[in-house]
């Protein structure tokens, strides 16, 4: 049932993007021909015409349509007709291209909005799971392993998702460099352990052994060193409540974001960090913050408490304060995914998305699930928004270039591009399908 459920609200997304573009066409006289829930492969499950526009449904859900007379060569329309998309007015046809990213938007603000007003804002504290080790960046910045020494990194037992070979051995002269480089996204990622963890033993490099350390003791002496946190005191299970004398609060992830605000200004300084013991006290101890604004500790995904509130303007505020958030941290994981510092197999789609959906309804109910449906509701209007044809956001970048310049790009330019764009999707459509079937059905099995 929760699979189910996780698949309607997100058909629902869909159906509500091309209804957008569906009124807004209605509206200025542009025919639908075509109206369809799903991707138009293989054959068609339903239809019914009503009116001029055939309704449709068809077997690959994740996906909808809305086809104007200008889609069909074997339209009945005249191909001067104001029935047609391309003789509107270009001001009517950006609102057409903008109707479903303005109603996925305006559809995650309002329903994000109401799950606040029902069920109260989540609020997460600052809670410490573990303290970490850390990487003292000078001293690896100046310390260069021997060849030999490079080649057996391999064999050490590190966590293989973040020290694959490629990335180890693509720079024979800074591959410590590299490694820090990682660790420090690792560290800083909510659930994930440092990357480096030395295994007890270690062999001993090729050559002369006298004249160079082995390669356990070049490791240790350069790249482990105590963290801030675990020099300060702090221990499993403290709640930061302040910082600098300032009280950590607000709503969803907001006092996690205070923290590193406050850790990121402060850095190479002695911060007062305030705690809550398991056991109730309350203390205060100096935190020397590094120069990399990292303070070594892993972070509790404790149960979040709620806020109840029956004030609209303020469900508005945080809601607009998490949409934001979550629009910004999508962007900071593609960049991340470009510069190769996090691998594109963990991509998710479709398919990851609704299982992972269900199971966050199946383990904590309904209002997870809603709350998922806003978020995917609000980085589809966003994502939408992106200049890359065949997205609304590619058809826009044609229709201001026509405003604009006061007359149309050339229909050759558009296909040219268009189709470019397509073979992109359609390549990353495929990767991530793969990648969700891997996840989702093949690596749990081994």
């Amino acid at each position: 049932m929760p699979l189910f459920t996780m698949l309607a609200l997100l058909s629902l997304l869909i159906i509500a993007h091309e209804l957008g573009h569906f009124a807004v066409a209605r509206w200025c006289g542009v025919r639908v021909e075509r109206f369809g829930l799903g991707l138009p492969i293989g054959p068609t499950l339903w239809s019914k015409k009503v009116g001029d526009t055939e309704y449709c449904l068809h077997p690959l859900l994740l996906g909808g349509y809305v086809s104007f007379p200008d889609d069909s060569e074997d339209s009945d329309v005249p191909l001067d007709s104001p029935q047609r998309f391309e003789n509107q007015p270009v001001w009517n046809r950006i609102a057409i291209a903008l109707a479903g990213i303005a109603v996925n938007a305006v559809l995650a603000l309002a329903l994000m909005t109401a799950i606040l007003l029902a069920w109260g804002i989540p609020s997460q504290p600052v809670r410490i799971q573990s303290t970490l080790p850390t990487v003292q960046m000078q001293t690896i910045a100046h310390n260069k392993l021997a060849g030999a020494e490079q080649a057996m990194l391999l064999n050490l037992g590190y966590s293989v998702r973040l020290t694959q070979p490629n990335v180890l051995l693509s720079g024979l002269e800074t591959p410590a460099r590299q490694m820090v480089t990682m660790a420090r996204f690792w560290v800083n990622t909510p659930g994930s352990a440092l990357v480096l963890t030395l295994p007890a033993a270690a062999p001993t490099p090729t050559g002369d052994s006298k004249a160079q350390p082995t390669l356990q003791d070049s490791l240790q002496q350069a790249w482990l060193v105590q963290a801030p946190a675990g020099e300060a005191g702090l221990l499993p299970g403290d709640e930061i409540i302040a910082v600098n004398h300032e009280p950590l609060e607000g709503y969803f992830d907001q006092r996690w974001e205070q923290l590193t605000a406050q850790v990121k200004r402060h850095r190479e300084s002695v911060l007062p960090v305030t705690v809550r013991r398991l056991n109730g006290q309350v203390v205060t101890v100096d935190l020397k913050t590094t120069s990399d604004g990292l303070i070594g500790i892993r972070r509790s995904l404790s149960k979040e408490t709620r806020v109840p509130t029956r004030n609209p303007l303020l469900a508005m505020r945080e809601t607009c304060h998490f949409m934001t958030s979550i629009v910004s941290q999508n962007f900071q994981a593609m960049g991340l995914m470009l510069t190769g510092q996090v691998d594109p197999k963990y991509l998710a789609g479709p398919i990851k998305i609704v299982d992972t959906g269900a199971k966050l309804i199946e383990i904590s109910g309904i209002e997870v699930g809603l709350r998922l449906t806003a978020m995917i509701s609000m980085i589809l209007a966003v994502m939408n928004l992106l200049p890359i044809p065949p997205l609304d956001g590619g058809l826009l970048m044609f229709l201001l270039i026509e405003a604009i310049k006061g007359q149309p790009v050339s229909k050759r330019w558009q296909e040219r591009v268009t189709q470019v764009g397509f073979v992109g999707l359609a390549a990353l459509m495929v990767f991530v399908i793969f990648n969700d079937i891997y996840n989702t059905f093949i690596q749990p099995v081994f």
